[in-house]
C-alpha cells in the first residue's frame, strides 16, 4: 500500500563551491550508493562537523532505520510561474532489507511527449546488507535496449570492513569488461583503516601495476593523526613519499588543526594549514584556510567559513570568504542563510544564497529554495534564481518527491484489532486502548525527516508518556502481534 510520506532533503547548492560538489545535482541518487562510506576510515575523520550535519540535513538514508522509503522523484523546469516542462523522473526499487536494488532516470522527450529512458543501476548485496556490486547502464536508442557501461565491485572482511575495490568498463566494440582499477584496504585491530593501496590494470603485463598508497595513524581516542601520500616509482620498484597530513584535536575529539607537507628530497615543506573553532561541544563555527610562503616564512590567509546554527543545533548560516592580499582584507564570495518553520524541522523551510557584487563588497540575492509538504505528505522542492531587472526571485524548477511505506510494515489484508488512540493533538501523555487480547504491543514515533524518535514497548499500562519529545508533527505506528495501526500524531 503506498503513502506519500516525505522525508527531509535540503539541497544546500552553495556547498557546490566547496567539497560537496555532489550537490549541485537535484537527483541525490547519485551519490546514495557512494561505497566511500564503506572505504573511508571506520571512525570517520569529520574534517568539517558542519558539513556533516548539513548532510544530516539533506540526505535520505535509503538503507540503514528507514521506514519510509524513496520511491520516486520528478522535476519540472519554469520557463515563467505557469510555463512548466517535465524535465527527469527516478524510480526507485528495495529488497526485503530496505537496500536498494535499482534506480531508474528518465528525461522528458518534448517531441515524443512523453518519458525515455535514460540511465539505470542495479545493485547487489550480501547477506549482512554490505554493497557487493554496482552495475551501471545507458539507454541505447538506436537498439532501443540497456547497454552496460561500468562495473563496481565490493569486498569486505569478516567485520565488514571494504577491504577490495575495483571498476571495470563494458566495451561494446570489443564486447568484453576491460579493468579499471582496484583498491586493496587494510585495517588494524580497532578496525580503523590503516591503509589504502591503488593498482592500474596494465595490458602489456596483463596484471596488475602498482600507483599510489595513503598510510594512516591514530591516537588512542581513535582519531586520525597522520595520513601519508605515495606513489609507486616503477623506476626503483618502490614506494616515494609525496605528502602527508597531521591532525590536531581539542578534548573533545573536535579536528581544530590540520597540517599538510610536501617532501622535498630531504626535508618536509609546509604547505597549507586548516584551524577549525567550535560553539559548545560540537558546532563548527569557523574554518580557516591557510597557505604558507616560501618568502616570508609565514602562514597566510587563504580562505575561511563561517556558520552558525540555532538554539536546537540546526545550520542557519555557512558564508565564505577569499584573502585578498592587495585590500588585506576578506573578499566575500557566497553565503546561504537557513529558515525552518514554527516546530524547527524543514518543512515550510526557505534557504537563501547570496553572493558578492562585482561592484562592491556586499551580499546580493542569488538563488533561493523552499521546501514544502502538503497535507499528505507530499515534499515538493522549489528553486528560484534572482532577476536583477525585476528585482525579485523568478521561479526556475520544481522537485517532487514521493514516498511509499515499509513493505515489511504493509498492513493490506491484515484484520487489526480495535484500537482508540487520543488524545490528538497532544501535550504530554497518549493512552491507547485496545479492545482485543495481545501478548505484544509497540509504538514508535517518526519525524518528518522520517528519524526514528521514540520506541517503547507496551506491556501493563497503556499511557504512554511523551513529555521528552519535542513539539512537532509524526507519523505514529503502533505494532500489535506483528499488526500495525498507523497514523500522524500533533504534539503541542
Amino acid at each position: 500500500m503506498k503513502q506519500h510520506i516525505s522525508l527531509t532533503l535540503v539541497l544546500f547548492t552553495v556547498l557546490t563551491f566547496s567539497q560537496n560538489k555532489e550537490l549541485l545535482n537535484p537527483n541525490f541518487s547519485e551519490y546514495e550508493f557512494d561505497p566511500q562510506e564503506k572505504i573511508e576510515h571506520s571512525r570517520k575523520l569529520d574534517q568539517d562537523k558542519v558539513y556533516q550535519k548539513l548532510q544530516q540535513e539533506k540526505s535520505v538514508n535509503l538503507k540503514t532505520n528507514a521506514t519510509i522509503l524513496l520511491d520516486s522523484t520528478v522535476g519540472f523546469s519554469y520557463n515563467s510561474p505557469i510555463d512548466s516542462i517535465r524535465s527527469f523522473k527516478t524510480i526507485y526499487r528495495y529488497d526485503k532489507n530496505d537496500n536498494t536494488t535499482e534506480r531508474m532516470g528518465y528525461q522528458w522527450d518534448t517531441t515524443k511527449n512523453t518519458w525515455i529512458e535514460r540511465n539505470k543501476r542495479e545493485i547487489t548485496y550480501d547477506d549482512k546488507n554490505n554493497l557487493t556490486s554496482d552495475l551501471n547502464y545507458n539507454w541505447n536508442s538506436s537498439i532501443t535496449d540497456w547497454e552496460i557501461s561500468s562495473k563496481n565491485e565490493y569486498k569486505y572482511d569478516a567485520n565488514e570492513n571494504l577491504i577490495y575495490e575495483s571498476l571495470l568498463f563494458w566495451d561494446t566494440n570489443l564486447n568484453k569488461w576491460i579493468i579499471g582499477f582496484k583498491q586493496d584496504n587494510n585495517y588494524n585491530e580497532d578496525n580503523n583503516l590503516i591503509s589504502k593501496e591503488w593498482s592500474d590494470w596494465d595490458d602489456t603485463k596483463n596484471d596488475w601495476a602498482l600507483s599510489s598508497k595513503d598510510e594512516f595513524e591514530y591516537d588512542s581516542n581513535q582519531n586520525q593523526i597522520l595520513g601519508t601520500f605515495y606513489n609507486w616509482n616503477s623506476s626503483t620498484n618502490n614506494w616515494s613519499i609525496e605528502q602527508k597530513t597531521e591532525y590536531n584535536y581539542d578534548q573533545n575529539n573536535n579536528l581544530i588543526e590540520e597540517l599538510q607537507y610536501n617532501w622535498e628530497l630531504t626535508y618536509w615543506d609546509p604547505n597549507s594549514k586548516t584551524e577549525y573553532s567550535y560553539a559548545g561541544t560540537d558546532n563548527l563555527i569557523l574554518k580557516t584556510a591557510y597557505i604558507y610562503s616560501n618568502t616570508t616564512g609565514a602562514w597566510k590567509y587563504r580562505s575561511k567559513n563561517e556558520f552558525d546554527f540555532n538554539q536546537n543545533g540546526k545550520i542557519i548560516l555557512l558564508a565564505f570568504y577569499t584573502w585578498e592580499d592587495h585590500l588585506n582584507d576578506w573578499r566575500k564570495d557566497y553565503k546561504t542563510t537557513v529558515s525552518y518553520d514554527a516546530n524547527n524541522n524543514n518543512n515550510r523551510s526557505v534557504q537563501y544564497v547570496q553572493v558578492k557584487d562585482s561592484g562592491s563588497n556586499s551580499w546580493i540575492n542569488s538563488s533561493k529554495s523552499t521546501y514544502l509538504y502538503d497535507n499528505n505528505y507530499n515534499e515538493i522542492t522549489s528553486n528560484y534564481s534572482w532577476n536583477t531587472t525585476i528585482q525579485d526571485f523568478e521561479l526556475t524548477g520544481k522537485i517532487f518527491y514521493y514516498y511509499e511505506e515499509d513493505n515489511s510494515l504493509n498492513t493490506e489484508g491484515i484484520s487489526l484489532p480495535k484500537l482508540a488512540f487520543y488524545p490528538n493533538p497532544t501535550t504530554d501523555y497518549i493512552h491507547i486502548n485496545v479492545a482485543d487480547s495481545f501478548s505484544e504491543m509497540n509504538i514508535k514515533l517518526f519525524d518528518m525527516a522520517g528519524r526514528k524518535v521514540y520506541n517503547h514497548d507496551i506491556h501493563n499500562s497503556k499511557t504512554i508518556d511523551l513529555t521528552e519529545v519535542k513539539p512537532g508533527q509524526y507519523v505514529y505506528k503502533i505494532i500489535i502481534d506483528n499488526k500495525v495501526y498507523q497514523g500522524k500524531l500533533i504534539k503541542r
